[in-house]
C-alpha cells in the first residue's frame, strides 16, 4: 500500500480545490441564468399586461347590451362620477358629472355664491 507523502496529499488537496472551483463556477452560472430568466419573465409580464390593457380599451367599445345600446355610445364619459340615482319600475336612472363639476361641488358651488362652471 502506498504511503501518503506530502506531495500526494498536496495533489489530493489541489484536486479537491479544482473540483470545488468547478462546482462554484457552475453554481454561479446557474444563479446568473436563473436571474436572467426571472428578469426576462418579469419584463414579459409587464409588456404582456400593457398590451392586454391596450387591447381591452379598444375591445370594450365593441360591446353591446342585450337591449342594443353600444358601449361606444358612452365613449368619453368613463371618468364622469355618479352624483345621484333614481329607480323607476323599468330602469335605473343616474345623474353624472364631469371632473370639473365634481371639483365645483366640492368647492361649495352654488352655495358659495360662485356660478357653475
Amino acid at each position: 500500500m502506498p504511503e501518503d507523502t506530502p506531495e500526494s496529499l498536496a495533489r489530493v488537496r489541489e484536486q479537491k480545490q479544482v473540483r470545488q472551483r468547478k462546482i462554484d463556477s457552475r453554481t454561479a452560472v446557474k444563479h446568473r441564468a436563473a436571474s436572467t430568466i426571472a428578469a426576462a419573465m418579469a419584463l414579459l409580464a409587464i409588456i404582456g399586461g400593457a398590451l392586454h390593457a391596450q387591447s381591452q380599451d379598444k375591445d370594450k367599445y365593441l360591446l353591446k347590451s342585450p337591449g342594443g345600446i353600444a358601449f361606444s355610445d358612452f365613449k368619453g364619459y368613463e371618468d364622469w362620477s355618479v352624483v345621484s340615482s333614481a329607480r323607476t319600475d323599468e330602469v335605473l336612472k343616474v345623474i353624472v358629472a364631469n371632473p370639473t363639476m365634481i371639483k365645483a361641488y366640492k368647492a361649495g358651488v352654488p352655495g358659495n355664491g360662485q356660478p357653475f362652471p
